[in-house]
C-alpha cells in the first residue's frame, strides 16, 4: 500500500531489508522503460496515459479487456472522446443521450484533477478508476477489477452480527487503504512495445501502480525496480536498481526467496510467499510471482518479478475461516445437549439403583460399568466440541478414521429433524490415517451441514467408509450422500470456488467446500462431487492410508512390565478436594501412603522436607499463575529421579496439554481406577531399570 513519506521511518539499519547506498545502474533508460512497459502491459490492472490534448499515449492490454474494447482503441493518438463514445453506444454508461454522456466525461477529464470513482458495468463487474494529473499536462489512470473485493466486503457486513467489532474495523481499514489487494499476479508473457516518455513521467506512472515491479539478471542484480517494495514496508531512501538480491534481504528471507528465484532463472514460472519485517518491526505477508525472460535463442537472461502486499487480505480470511468453525460448533450444540442429557440420566439413575442395599454383587458391578462408560462418553463429547473452537495450523497425527467419523455422525444426528435419517456404512474395521483430526472433523461436518440444507425438512443422509486404490497407493474414501435437491446445472465445476454458493436466500457463504478441498489437498487427498438436479448429491473425500498402522490403533496395552510399583509416600496435588479424595483411594489400594496438597507452594514444601517421597501426582491447571507443570519441573529439580504423573481435563487442543506430554506422563480426565493403576504401571515401568521390573 502507498504511504506518505512523512509517515515513513528512516533508519540506517532494519530487519526486513538491508539498507546500503544504491549503486548506479549501467543500463540505459530506454531499456528500463522497455522493462516497465512489459510489466504494465501484463498487469491485471488497466493503465491509460493521455496527453494534454486528451490523446492516448499508452493503454495496456488489461484496460481493453476490462472494458471489452477492440484492439484499435489502444493505438497511440486515439482520442479520449472516441473511447468514451464507443462505451456510451455500448450502454456502459446507462440510458441517456450519447452525446450528453460523452460531453460530460470529456469536460470532467479536461479539468485534469486527481479523482477516484467506482463504476459498475452492465455485466456486473465493478471497476475502480483512479486518475492522477501529470505535471506537464495529461493524466494517467489505473483501472482495477474490485468485484471480488466488493463481494468479500458484502460477506463481512452480512456476518457483522457474528463477527467481533475488530473485524468490522479491519474491513473499514481494508476499504480505505488496500485498493490494491487485487493487484496483478498473472504470468508475464511478452515484451512488445516501447514507451518514449520523460523520466519524470515514468516515475509518476510507476508510483501509481500498486505492486512492486522489478527485473533481475542472471547475476541476481536488479536492472529495474519501481521501488514499491520499500513503500510497502514503510522505508524511505532505499533503492533496488543496480544492487544484488543478497544485499537487500535478511538470510531468513533469502532462504525462502532463493528457491523461487533459481527456479525462474532455470526457466520455470514460480510463485513464493515471504514475510519481511516492516519499519515497525512487524512481519508483512508478501506474495511474489517470477517469470523467466528468454532471448531469441530461448536462453533465460533474467526474470521479471511482481510482488503484492496481501497482509490484510490474509488476516481477513483467517477471521472468516475462524467464524466458519464457530458456526460449525454452534450447529453441534443441540447434539451436545442431547448427549449430556442422556449421560446425566444414566449416571443419576444408576446412582439411585446403587443405593439399594439389596442389590446383588453382579448387578452392582454391571451398573458401575455402565456409569463409567457414560462418564467416558461425556469426556469425548466435551473434547470434540472444544476442538471446533480453535483455529491452528494442521498437526497430522495417526488417527482412527472410523471412530472419529462415527462419533461425529452420532453427535450430528441429534441436531437433525426427526423426519431426517442418517446412517453410517462401515465394513472396513479400524483404518489408520495420518491427518489433523480437528481439520477432518471440520471438513466432514461441512459436508453433513450441506447435505442437511439440501434435504430440507425430510430425507436421508448416508456416510460410507471404504478402502480404495489410487495412483499413489492405498487410500480410504468417506462419501456423504443425500437425496436432496442436488447441484443445479453448470455449478459442480465451481462448487469449490471461494464465495460461490448455490444456496438460496443468502444462506450460503461459499466457503465450506473450498475449505474442505484445501484440507484434503494439504493432507495428500482429494475431493469428488457427483450430482444431478433433483437427484441428490454424493461428495467423496479421499485420504491416503498410513500403511499398516491401522492395527496399532487398536493394539492392546503392553503389560509385560506391570507390577513394578514400589509403594511408599505419594504427594497428591489438586485444588479440588473431591479429586484428591478419589486419587487418594486409588493410591491406598496400590500400597502407597498419601499426603494431600491444595496449592503448588504447599506441594513443593512437602517435597523439600520429606526426602522419602516416592511419587508426585498433580493436576495441570491450578489457581494462580503456578501450574502443575511448573510444580513437576521444580520437583524434578529437587529430586531428578522422582516419578511424576500429571492429570488433566483440558481439551486435546490446549497447548498446555502438549507441553505436559513432552516432559511427563499424562493421564486425561475422566479416568477410573483401572486407568489410573495402568498409568502408574507405565510410569514406574519406565522409571525403574529393567532388572528391577517383574517379567
Amino acid at each position: 500500500m502507498d504511504m506518505n513519506r512523512a509517515d515513513r521511518k528512516e533508519r540506517p539499519e532494519f530487519q526486513g531489508l538491508k539498507h546500503r547506498p544504491a549503486k548506479p545502474s549501467d543500463r540505459s533508460p530506454e531499456r528500463s522503460m522497455e522493462w516497465l512497459v512489459s510489466g504494465l502491459n501484463l498487469l491485471e490492472q488497466g493503465i491509460t496515459i493521455f496527453d494534454a490534448d486528451l490523446r492516448l499515449i499508452h493503454a495496456n492490454r488489461t484496460f481493453l479487456r476490462l472494458y471489452d474494447l477492440p484492439d484499435e482503441y489502444s493505438a497511440p493518438g486515439t482520442t479520449f472522446e472516441a473511447i468514451n463514445r464507443f462505451l456510451a453506444e455500448k450502454g456502459d454508461f446507462g440510458p441517456g443521450d450519447v452525446d450528453g454522456l460523452v460531453r460530460e466525461r470529456v469536460e470532467r477529464a479536461e479539468a485534469f484533477e486527481d479523482h477516484y470513482l467506482e463504476r459498475v458495468r452492465p455485466n456486473g463487474m465493478v471497476i475502480a478508476v483512479e486518475g492522477h494529473a501529470l505535471a506537464d499536462g495529461g493524466w494517467v489512470a489505473v483501472y482495477t477489477d474490485i468485484t471480488s473485493k466488493k463481494n468479500s466486503e458484502a460477506l463481512l457486513r452480512e456476518r457483522a452480527d457474528r463477527l467481533s467489532h475488530s473485524l468490522l474495523e479491519r474491513s473499514e481499514q481494508l476499504e480505505a487503504t488496500n485498493r490494491e489487494l487485487n493487484a496483478a499476479n498473472r504470468a508475464l508473457e511478452e515484451v512488445s512495445s516501447r514507451l518514449a516518455e520523460s523520466e519524470s513521467r515514468m516515475r509518476t506512472i510507476t508510483h501509481s501502480v500498486p505492486a512492486h515491479i522489478a527485473y533481475i539478471d542472471r547475476d541476481l542484480v536488479y536492472l529495474f525496480s519501481n521501488n514499491k517494495l520499500a513503500d510497502m514496508l514503510g522505508f524511505d531512501d532505499l533503492h533496488f536498481q543496480g544492487r544484488r538480491v543478497s544485499e537487500l534481504f535478511d538470510p531468513e528471507d533469502l532462504e525462502v526467496l532463493m528457491p523461487a528465484i533459481n527456479g525462474a532463472l532455470d526457466g520455470r514460472p514460480c510463485s513464493v510467499d515471504f514475510h519481511p519485517r516492516d519499519a515497525n518491526g512487524e512481519h508483512r505477508h508478501l506474495r511474489s510471482s517470477l517469470v523467466p525472460e528468454r532471448d531469441a535463442n530461448g536462453k533465460v537472461t533474467g526474470a521479471h518479478i511482481l510482488s503484492i502486499d496481501v497482509t490484510e487480505e490474509k488476516r481477513a480470511m483467517d477471521l472468516i475461516v475462524h467464524s466458519k468453525r464457530m458456526e460449525a460448533a454452534i450447529a453441534l450444540t443441540s447434539g451436545v445437549v442431547h448427549d449430556f442429557s442422556n449421560i446425566m440420566t444414566i449416571i443419576l439413575g444408576n446412582l439411585n439403583r446403587l443405593s439399594d442395599p439389596a442389590l446383588a454383587g453382579g448387578e452392582r458391578e454391571r451398573i458401575l460399568q455402565a456409569t463409567r462408560r457414560a462418564v467416558e462418553r461425556g469426556g469425548r463429547v466435551t473434547d470434540q466440541l472444544m476442538s471446533f473452537s480453535r483455529n491452528e495450523d494442521l498437526v497430522p497425527t495417526l488417527c482412527n478414521l472410523n471412530r472419529i467419523t462415527e462419533d461425529l455422525v452420532r453427535l450430528f444426528a441429534a441436531s437433525l429433524d426427526p423426519s431426517t435419517t442418517i446412517t453410517v456404512t462401515d465394513r472396513e474395521g479400524a483404518l489408520g490415517v495420518c491427518m489433523d483430526e480437528r481439520a477432518y472433523q471440520d471438513a466432514l461436518l461441512n459436508l453433513l451441514l450441506n447435505a442437511r440444507d439440501a434435504i430440507g425438512h425430510a430425507g436421508s443422509i448416508s456416510v460410507e467408509i471404504a478402502r480404495t486404490e489410487t495412483g499413489d497407493g492405498p487410500a480410504v474414501t468417506v462419501a456423504v450422500r443425500d437425496d436432496g435437491c442436488g447441484f443445479p446445472d453448470g455449478t459442480i465445476d465451481r462448487a469449490c470456488e471461494a464465495f460461490f454458493s448455490t444456496k438460496q436466500g443468502g444462506r450460503g457463504r461459499g466457503l465450506g467446500l473450498s475449505m474442505v478441498r484445501r484440507f484434503l489437498r494439504r493432507s495428500g487427498g482429494g475431493l469428488e462431487i457427483e450430482s444431478a438436479p433433483g437427484e441428490g448429491a454424493a461428495i467423496t473425500m479421499t485420504l491416503p492410508l498410513a500403511g499398516d498402522v491401522a492395527m496399532e490403533i487398536a493394539a492392546p496395552r503392553d503389560t509385560k512390565r506391570i507390577g513394578a510399583r514400589p509403594g511408599g509416600l505419594a504427594v497428591v496435588l489438586d485444588d479440588e478436594a473431591e479429586i484428591r479424595e478419589l486419587v487418594r483411594g486409588y493410591l491406598l489400594k496400590a500400597d502407597f501412603q498419601v499426603i494431600e496438597a491444595s496449592t503448588g507452594g504447599e506441594a513443593l514444601e512437602l517435597l523439600a522436607n520429606l526426602p522419602k517421597v516416592a511419587l508426585l501426582v498433580s493436576d495441570i491447571m491450578m489457581p494462580g499463575s503456578t501450574t502443575g507443570i511448573d510444580v513437576a519441573r521444580e520437583a524434578r529439580a529437587l529430586r531428578p529421579d522422582l516419578p511424576c504423573l500429571l492429570i488433566s481435563g483440558l481439551a486435546t487442543t490446549h497447548p498446555a496439554l502438549g507441553e505436559a506430554e513432552r516432559e511427563f506422563h499424562l493421564l486425561k480426565k475422566p479416568f477410573g481406577e483401572t486407568d489410573f493403576i495402568a498409568a502408574l504401571d507405565a510410569l514406574f515401568a519406565e522409571a525403574l531399570p529393567a532388572s528391577a521390573v517383574g517379567a
